[in-house]
């Protein structure tokens, strides 16, 4: 089954009739009932069968099947979507780099910095000290993320 497969599959679900599910995706009625036919040839089932209204449809028992399968894979997907987000936010909040002027650099920033590190541990702080053009001039170019 395929992403064109699962995406006939599930706007006939959605829709509830085979005119409003082509429509929906754009298609011809003939396009899509091809569609849906060759994905019962593939699962070696039919899918659906007429239901209570003129042109309503609903899911044999195959079809639910694969429904409960293919809801299961949607959800894994969006599972690992959400880790992968995660991953990209993590690793983007565990690297902090800070610019600083001289002055601040020497002075302040040490004591915010401990402060900072104590509270998140997870986090990997790199300081760039410099004059305030080069602190400028670093922000701009992202290599500094606060300055």
């Amino acid at each position: 089954m395929n992403n064109t497969d699962m995406e006939t599959f599930w706007a006939v679900l959605e829709h509830g009739t085979l005119t409003a599910a082509a429509e929906a995706l754009f298609i011809t009625q003939p396009t899509l009932t091809n569609r849906i036919q060759a994905l019962e040839a593939e699962v070696g089932a039919q899918l659906f069968r007429r239901g209570k209204g003129i042109r309503h449809i609903e899911l044999t028992e195959a079809g639910e099947a694969v429904y409960r399968c293919a809801k299961k894979v949607l959800g894994t997907l969006e599972d690992t979507f959400g880790e992968l987000d995660q991953i990209r936010h993590s690793a983007a909040v565990q690297r902090l780099e800070i610019g600083a002027s001289m002055t601040i650099g020497d002075h302040m920033l040490p004591r915010v910095l401990a402060a900072f590190c104590g509270r998140y541990p997870d986090v990997r702080a790199g300081v760039l000290v410099g004059n305030t053009r080069e602190v400028c001039d670093a922000l701009e170019d992202g290599r500094i993320d606060v300055g």
